[in-house]
């Protein structure tokens, strides 16, 4: 083994396809590498490894050519096929040669092959009064009509989170990546790239209901400007809760001062991401990349504790809305979170609605996969429930009249669907 600092950030830093057969082999996963430094690197070569079977995982659309620079803040992604044809325990190593190291940077590859068709998902019922929740608002032009909205809906969520008595931490990032205009607030030039807004420390950016006038300094938080040109919401949130941010006080890419996220995500706490926008996420990686990154970040059979919500257009449009999200619909729904309009009138009853269910027990438990029609059985705490919950096809969860209480270990065992059958 070798371990020493790196340039190269791997998001996730490892990939864990679950359960597979060999005629319903699981659905490819990607990893994404982000320079964290402030000097260029080169990426050398990107190949799987010897591993227990050599045939097992595939590159799929590896980097062109194989040698390129990576400019501090760029990424790139790496697609990786498991085909789960030997039966049993298959690992390997995918490795990234980079200039910046005198061995090869390796993300493991895991994955099962079984001739089992039962599966079961475990989930711990989480006590939900410790949570971290981070707004990503969109800083496009299109915003004019949406942000005054969002402001004058903030303080009826610090005030669900004061009724519920949660210990938050609140901060606000924007969907912009790229610098674009000094005409941007913040002191990022509309490309916080994660970064909490503002950037430039005018304000406290990571703000706790202890804060001094904590709703007033959110709304002027979310007042992020309309000057960026691409919505990337998923990338913005990998990135603030990704090193070298999430534990630096100080990006040391950038010449702002005091720029980093360090003490927001805390372990303890459940993470909740609400996204804002008028039109839907234009990511470069794959929704399924960000949402098992995001549980692996948090655990990924602990369903409340990264939970993603957005007030994004919905098929009940507008004018003022681009489109419909269905990228932020598909991220809520695997992470047992939902899509309110952004057509609304009003976001005070929205704000309202995702903070009562952010702050509560989770009703909905989002399966690792699809069940076979009628094979969907439930335990709590070891005892067979065959009542008090319905299975929603839509979300493919689990979803309780009775909510379980905190602690409460859920077990959901099902015939695994399969294209192929």
């Amino acid at each position: 083994a070798n371990s020493q600092e790196t340039c190269l950030v791997a998001s996730p830093w490892y990939l864990d396809f679950g359960l597979g057969r060999k005629d319903c082999r699981p659905a490819p996963r990607e990893v994404n590498y982000l320079n964290a430094c402030t000097t260029p690197v080169t990426i050398s070569n990107v190949f799987i490894g010897p591993g227990t079977t050599d045939t097992e995982f595939e590159l799929l659309d590896p980097p062109a050519p194989p040698a390129f620079q990576l400019q501090p803040g760029e990424s790139f992604t790496v697609g990786v096929d498991y085909l789960a044809q030997v039966t049993g325990m298959n690992l390997s190593p995918l490795f990234v040669d980079s200039s910046d190291l005198p061995i090869p940077l390796m993300v493991p590859l895991i994955g099962e092959s079984s001739k089992k068709t039962d599966k079961t998902d475990n989930f711990v019922q989480q006590d939900v009064s410790k949570v971290d929740v981070l707004f990503v608002v969109d800083n496009t032009a299109s915003m004019v009509e949406e942000h005054p909205k969002l402001v004058s809906a903030i303080p009826a969520f610090v005030d669900a989170a004061r009724n519920k008595a949660v210990d938050v931490n609140m901060a606000v990032t924007t969907t912009g990546i790229s610098a674009v205009s000094g005409a941007c607030p913040g002191g990022a030039l509309g490309g916080e790239a994660g970064r909490f807004f503002p950037a430039d420390n005018s304000r406290q950016r990571i703000l706790t209901l202890a804060t001094p006038d904590v709703t007033q300094v959110l709304q002027q938080n979310v007042q992020v400007g309309q000057c960026a040109q691409v919505e990337q919401g998923f990338e913005a949130m990998r990135r603030a809760l990704t090193s070298p941010l999430v534990n630096n006080v100080d990006d040391p890419r950038t010449p702002l001062a005091n720029d980093g996220n360090a003490g927001f995500l805390r372990d303890s706490a459940a993470l909740v991401v609400v996204f804002v926008g008028d039109e839907d996420d234009h990511s470069p990686d794959a929704v399924a990349t960000y949402v098992q990154w995001a549980q692996q970040r948090k655990g990924e059979n602990q369903p409340q504790r990264a939970t993603f919500f957005a007030i994004a257009p919905t098929k009940t449009s507008c004018a003022t809305a681009g489109g419909t999200g269905t990228r932020y619909a598909d991220a809520a729904a695997q992470t047992g979170g939902e899509v309110l309009n952004v057509c609304a009138a009003d976001y005070a009853p929205l704000l309202r609605q995702v903070a009562n269910k952010a702050f509560s027990a989770q009703d909905r438990f989002p399966l690792s996969e699809e069940p076979d029609a009628g094979t969907v059985v439930v335990s709590v705490n070891g005892t067979p429930s065959p009542s008090g919950w319905t299975y929603d096809a839509a979300s493919n969860s689990v979803v309780f009249s009775v909510v379980p209480p905190p602690g409460s270990r859920v077990a959901i065992t099902y015939r695994r669907a399969c294209a192929n059958d």
